[in-house]
């Protein structure tokens, strides 16, 4: 599915997944929304955006500059090129923060809210959370269109952490845990976990574990 395409249907939805034909443009129809409203959809053609191009951004953990920097960066680069899918998909990031990266916080009258972060307070972990759900929910649709990739899932992936392998994650748990401390393997999946971070896979993480069981 186009970048383009997703950012209309966040526009006219509010947050409510449309699934479309896949072909090079969307058909107007309406959606009824869980308020009981309908949300219609305009038809229009999506702009295409080369490998090459996408392959320009992207953040990487050991390049040393703050993920939300980088995504700042990367957003105005996109739109100095007139970029259409990295600009939209980095703008559907962002706009997420207000709602998803808050502080709790106390009002006068003694009644618990919360407020956005500010950028000094979001962390690397917060904003991998934001891009994680926006790639699994992308997945989902992809997965009821029949179709197995997109631009804006591949814009998203190239914001997350590198996924380490079982290898990898077998190599440090045999160099870094003694399981003969817990009662079973898998009450070592926190401490895995805390050193891995969104680097880590939880699936596999139980999966390195059960084999270490046997």
């Amino acid at each position: 599915m186009k970048i383009l395409e997703r950012i209309k249907i966040r526009q006219y939805t509010s947050g409510f997944t449309v699934v479309t034909d896949g072909i090079q443009s969307m058909k107007q129809y309406t959606e009824l929304t869980g308020r009981g409203r309908t949300a219609s959809i305009q038809t229009f053609t999506p702009m295409s955006t080369s490998m090459s191009e996408l392959n320009e951004y992207g953040w990487s953990e050991t390049s040393g500059i703050p993920l939300l920097t980088k995504l700042r960066s990367d957003l105005k680069a996109a739109m100095l090129s007139r970029n259409e899918a990295v600009k939209g998909a980095i703008r559907i990031i962002i706009s997420e923060f207000p709602t998803r990266i808050t502080l709790p916080i106390t009002l006068e009258s003694g009644k618990k809210s919360s407020r956005p972060k500010r950028d000094d307070e979001i962390t690397h972990d917060e904003i991998i959370s934001v891009i994680m759900g926006l790639c699994k929910s992308e997945k989902q649709t992809l997965e009821f269109a029949k179709q197995t990739t997109s631009e804006y899932l591949q814009v998203l992936e190239s914001y997350l952490p590198r996924i380490a392998d079982e290898d990898e994650i077998l190599a440090w748990t045999k160099a870094n845990i003694d399981l003969s401390q817990f009662k079973t393997p898998m009450q070592a999946m926190g401490t895995i976990m805390k050193h891995f971070g969104k680097g880590a896979d939880g699936n596999m993480v139980k999966k390195v574990l059960n084999s270490l069981a046997g």
